[in-house]
């Protein structure tokens, strides 16, 4: 602090010079705002630039606020407490926001010193983080994850003998199986007077909004310039970000605000000669639905029109069969591609391990061939290695990215992810156990694993082989508190270990692996 706050205090002997010159550059250049507050006030005495920058407001205008000021109203008590708690020792704080000048609240993690005496009086050192790119990426994970839900379930109804107006009922009833989603509905362009929409399925907690609205296609009505009308003329998906701020929808404001509406997709579906309608999905958030989750629900009508088409036609019933099997391939699908982009989201929030989940799926593939598993079996392996870490997402980037080793308090917190990750994969019907082989991956043979402290085949093959593979490639890359030790290293630890805490087999399998696929040896040469 004394490098920090010349202002306040004089450096001692200690703090001049070179050192000295480098904590000042430290204080002036941190991306991260840092306020030194009064400890018995709560007093702001002194901020950074970055302050400044992240809150709107000049230095002075800073100075002698109260740090809970900078918090909405609804947080300032769990501030000024957790302001109290910062000075029993470092803490690290998270789910407050900072309200800046223009009162945007900005999603932050808060860090603190203990307090530390300066003549007499004490201080604290308050670092605060803007985490809104961070938040953004959990939403998006989140928004994926609800769409992948719904997905799975109305693509497996679509599969069974049903009538077009069931398969159009059992996909809007599927959809609305997850509570994100309080809506979802089919509507008919008719060609009478108005041009009106005609909803032929709906389901939902929200399902009497449909009752009190007029929907049009007409271009020349109000009716028929809301996402709906506008999807179904142009054949493009249309999307609504925010019920409360667009303009075009206003017919429909108050009916949606009453309901808990906020966002939606409207997305254009023309089977038949010449029947044109739309899928509504209606959401509770405002921006419920980013590109990942609009590939989905795209996939999903491509789906439903291609069912209804098959039933019109009435199919022969082999044809059907191949039908169902082709949509299963697609399922299937869309379910490794989702895998895949949950597992690149968490690459992005954690660059130091950039690549890691993308190396451990190509090793536990390669020992899983070694194994000779079936080629479905190998998939789920391939999709449980690419997101065995997805659960990280709910760990603070500080303890992640952390240059030093773990103390035991960080490490029972990274713990979590395995507990975490189980959470976001259990309910989503994958044809593999990759929810499992996330929750098991840390477990041991001995018992002496995580979080379950499972023994022998109490684990499932596969967590046991992308535990073999984590390890390996963990042991041979870099990490941000070390260096990477090579493979060399990581094979002896693993044959070290094999029959103890590792299953022999699989770090055979591993061992022979190496041996015979040198293109894969050569990432870990360097």
């Amino acid at each position: 602090m004394t490098g920090y706050c010349p202002d306040l205090i004089e450096p001692p002997a200690s703090a001049t010079g070179c050192g000295g010159y480098f904590r000042d550059a430290i204080w002036q250049h941190s991306i991260d705002a840092a306020f030194v507050s009064d400890a018995a006030t709560g007093q702001i005495v002194e901020v950074n630039p970055a302050a400044c920058k992240l809150s709107g407001y000049e230095r002075a205008a800073l100075i002698g606020k109260h740090q809970s000021h900078l918090h909405p109203l609804q947080e300032r008590a769990r501030v000024a407490a957790a302001f109290e708690k910062s000075g029993q020792g470092p803490a690290l704080f998270t789910g407050f926001h900072l309200r800046d000048a223009n009162g945007e609240e900005i999603p932050v993690e808060i860090s603190s010193t203990r307090e530390m005496e300066v003549q007499g009086t004490l201080y604290s050192l308050t670092i605060v983080r803007d985490i809104r790119r961070t938040f953004a990426d959990q939403q998006s994970l989140l928004a994926q994850n609800w769409a992948l839900r719904a997905y799975s379930a109305a693509a497996e109804r679509l599969t069974g003998e049903l009538t077009p107006e069931a398969m159009m009922q059992s996909v809007c009833e599927a959809i609305v199986d997850q509570e994100t989603f309080p809506l979802a509905a089919i509507g008919v362009a008719e060609r009478g007077p108005g041009l009106p929409v005609r909803f032929l399925a709906a389901a939902g907690r929200a399902r009497s909004y449909l009752d009190g609205v007029n929907i049009s296609w007409a271009a020349e009505r109000p009716e028929g310039n809301g996402p709906t009308g506008r999807a179904i003329r142009s054949g493009a998906v249309q999307v609504l970000l925010d019920a409360q701020a667009n303009a075009k929808f206003a017919p429909w404001r108050q009916a949606a605000h009453s309901h808990g509406i906020r966002s939606s997709i409207s997305i254009p579906l023309h089977w038949g000669p010449d029947t044109k309608g739309a899928l509504l999905v209606y959401a509770e958030q405002p921006t419920a639905f980013d590109p990942a989750a609009l590939e989905v629900f795209g996939r999903l009508a491509r789906q439903l029109v291609f069912a209804l088409n098959a039933a019109a036609q009435n199919v022969r019933l082999e044809q059907e069969g191949r039908q169902r099997e082709d949509l299963q391939k697609q399922v299937l699908q869309a379910l490794e591609a989702t895998i895949g982009a949950l597992g690149a989201a968490m690459e992005h929030r954690d660059p130091y391990t950039g690549g890691h989940e993308r190396r451990v799926a190509a090793i536990a593939c390669g020992i899983a061939e070694e194994l000779g598993l079936a080629p479905d079996v190998i998939t789920g392996v391939r999709m449980g290695a690419f997101v065995h870490d997805i659960g990280k997402i709910g760990i603070p980037m500080e303890i992640l990215g952390k240059p030093k080793r773990l103390s035991a308090l960080e490490f029972e917190l990274v713990k979590q992810h395995v507990s975490i990750g189980y959470g976001i994969l259990k309910d989503i019907p994958f044809p593999w156990p990759v929810a499992q082989i996330v929750y098991q991956h840390h477990e041991k043979i001995d018992g002496s694993g995580y979080p379950r402290g499972l023994k022998g085949d109490e684990t499932l093959l596969e967590a046991k082989i992308v535990s073999v593979a984590d390890i390996v490639e963990s042991i041979a890359s870099h990490r941000p508190y070390r260096g990477a030790l090579g493979l060399r290293k990581a094979l002896d630890v693993i044959q070290e270990d094999a029959g103890k805490t590792l299953d022999p087999v699989v770090v055979a399998a591993c061992l022979a692996l190496f041996q015979r696929d040198h293109q894969l040896a050569s990432l870990y040469q360097a």
